[in-house]
């Protein structure tokens, strides 16, 4: 059972100077996120930056700490993970560098959890760190540049408790609301293939002003968690025929992520509580 996942910095989190699109929701929502016997999750922040020397000086490990904290705090994601003496976790602490197994065992201890490693599920983009990790027993989750953290964060949620209604709402929050609807509720039972949920989408009223509705629609999940497709309460084949084809093109994007070369449109969710494409520019350049 997981109890605690552990995230990269470098290449997962951030991208440069900047985070990731959608990271922030991410890791709010994995802050809230429960175990599968309903226990709060725990995560932390492992990362190799930089090592003392001599690699037993506290002083030049505090110094490499702060100097740490005050980069994360510039990328805006210092608050995700706070206490940071016992949420965030660097290599200097341990003295050896990830993937070291003393490293994740080292987070462990500082963030007080009783987890062992098996326990446990990295996010990185390394793939020579995961691969290092499943051999100690942990669990992995591969980011890779391209990658939307909304799904990634549907991810975590397949592997960490895929029956929990709690995380099925932290998990699928965010995912509608880029597409400009409002998750209500989801229904009992949850699974790690689909989910019945009530929704707020933007809407007309009969003088065509701007409203809202509700809709219930069925979300159905892939074999990595990720949102296959919605059932909504109106199909309209038409409709989902060219969203298919705008995706098989490579021309649909997400809300809130730069629009890529060769989108036009982004997904949003219809009247009807299914995916529907909305155009974002003409161009495709």
């Amino acid at each position: 059972m997981i109890r605690v996942i552990m995230f990269d910095l470098g290449g997962t989190l951030v991208d440069g100077q900047r985070p990731f699109p959608h990271v922030p929701d991410a890791l709010g929502a994995v802050n809230s996120f429960e175990t599968a016997d309903g226990q709060p999750l725990r995560s932390c922040l492992v990362s190799d930056f930089a090592m003392a020397d001599p690699p037993d000086d506290p002083a030049r490990v505090e110094a490499i700490f702060a100097e740490y904290l005050a980069l994360l705090a510039g990328f805006g994601l210092a608050e995700f993970f706070l206490p940071p003496q016992e949420r965030i976790t660097l290599s200097t602490h341990a003295g050896v560098r990830k993937p070291d197994r003393r490293v994740y065992e080292t987070a462990l201890r500082r963030l007080g959890s009783p987890a062992g490693l098996p326990d446990c599920l990295v996010v990185t983009e390394d793939a020579a760190h995961l691969a290092a990790c499943r051999i100690l027993g942990m669990s992995t989750v591969r980011f890779s540049t391209g990658d939307d953290w909304l799904d990634v964060l549907l991810r975590m949620r397949l592997l960490v408790a895929p029956a929990s209604v709690a995380d099925g709402v932290e998990a699928l929050r965010p995912w509608f609301a880029v597409r400009d609807a409002e998750l209500i509720s989801v229904a009992e039972p949850i699974s790690a293939r689909e989910a019945a949920v009530r929704l707020r989408v933007p809407a007309r009223d009969p003088d065509g002003r701007p409203a809202a509705r509700l809709v219930d629609t069925l979300v159905s999940f892939d074999d990595d968690g990720r949102v296959l497709c919605l059932t909504g309460s109106g199909p309209d084949t038409e409709t989902a025929a060219f969203v298919a084809s705008l995706r098989a093109a490579g021309a649909l994007g997400v809300a809130g992520r730069p629009l890529a070369p060769g989108v036009t449109h982004t997904e949003a969710i219809g009247e009807s509580g299914e995916i529907v494409a909305r155009r974002r520019r003409f161009s495709a350049m």
